[in-house]
């Protein structure tokens, strides 16, 4: 091979490289958690898929106090098993406040089914019939900056469990 020839390949390499560290490996996670946020088949699924570049709160059985910035994706926040067959019923009270982007809060059913509670800028109350099983409350976002204060109150016989422990900020 000449000279001429290796510049040209080295050339095509160094440029590839630049390609791939400018746009190829960041890219594809940050847009699969944002297509979360329209998808309800992603949103019931038990897991969580998220990124944020802060967060700050806590979370507990009783509520939660949280804010977030460059929140993408879902995380679930509490857990709420019924036992009985008997239906139960979980009060939840929020403010949400979406500064940026998207947010909205979202309760799965034991069977999948998918309510919204909250989206944007929303505040309110209202009570969650809770059959058999455990549901879940989620919160979704899309490159959202905002906050949420949430209280829960149950009725006898279900178990509220908030999933990020007490502490918000720790993963």
């Amino acid at each position: 091979m000449g000279r001429r020839s290796t510049r040209s390949i080295g050339f095509i390499l160094g440029v590839l490289a630049l390609c791939l560290l400018i746009g190829g490996c960041s890219s594809k996670p940050a847009s699969a958690k944002t297509s979360i946020y329209n998808d309800s088949a992603k949103i019931a699924e038990e897991g969580d898929s998220y990124t944020f570049t802060d967060k700050q709160g806590n979370v507990d059985s009783d509520g939660g106090d949280m804010s977030y910035k460059g929140f993408s994706g879902m995380i679930t926040l509490w857990s709420v098993d019924n036992p009985s067959t008997e239906e139960g019923t979980l009060t939840i009270s929020w403010k949400l406040i979406t500064a940026k982007g998207q947010g909205k809060l979202v309760y799965l059913s034991p069977d999948g089914t998918t309510q919204v509670l909250a989206e944007g800028d929303s505040d309110g109350e209202l009570q969650l019939k809770i059959p058999a099983g455990t549901g879940r409350i989620k919160l979704v976002g899309q490159t959202a900056k905002g906050s949420l204060s949430a209280d829960l109150s149950s009725s006898e016989g279900l178990a509220v469990s908030g999933e990020q422990d007490s502490d918000w900020a720790n993963d």
